[in-house]
């Protein structure tokens, strides 16, 4: 019985991403960096947040480089199936713990204020284990 998408029945049709990975602007590799680019995004931005044009620069990048926790999800599922790098886990979720600190600090009324300090400190945290893992991988 042969299967769909080629796979040589070795794995369930759909579980075989090798070809898209093998196209010029799919590869593994760009996927993987992925989401380590989008914490540094969020970084970058928190730190621009101090300029007045902040709001202009949030609106452009957020509609750009936007997530949800859905995103997040599938990307944490995402790289799980495919044994992506630590740093690609890591920076996935805290992506996801940054999503989830700004719905509930909708949901629960935060202020400004305690809002940017809890996720300044989330993003120096993550940071800080990223750095942490490639210090003891040395």
């Amino acid at each position: 019985m042969s299967s769909i998408g080629g796979s040589g029945g070795t794995k369930p049709p759909g579980k075989n991403l090798d070809h898209v990975f093998n196209r010029t602007f799919l590869n593994k590799n760009v996927i993987m960096l992925i989401p380590f680019v989008m914490l540094g995004v969020t970084t970058l931005t928190t730190l621009i947040k101090w300029i007045d044009s902040y709001s202009v620069i949030y609106n452009y990048l957020s509609q750009i480089i936007g997530y949800s926790i859905l995103t997040n999800l599938f990307f944490l599922k995402f790289a799980n199936y495919h044994r992506f790098c630590l740093y690609s886990k890591v920076s996935i979720n805290c992506l996801l713990i940054l999503n989830l600190l700004s719905v509930l600090s909708m949901a629960l009324g935060i202020s400004d204020d305690v809002f940017y300090m809890m996720f300044d400190s989330v993003l120096v945290v993550c940071m800080m284990m990223i750095s942490t893992i490639k210090f003891l991988k040395r």
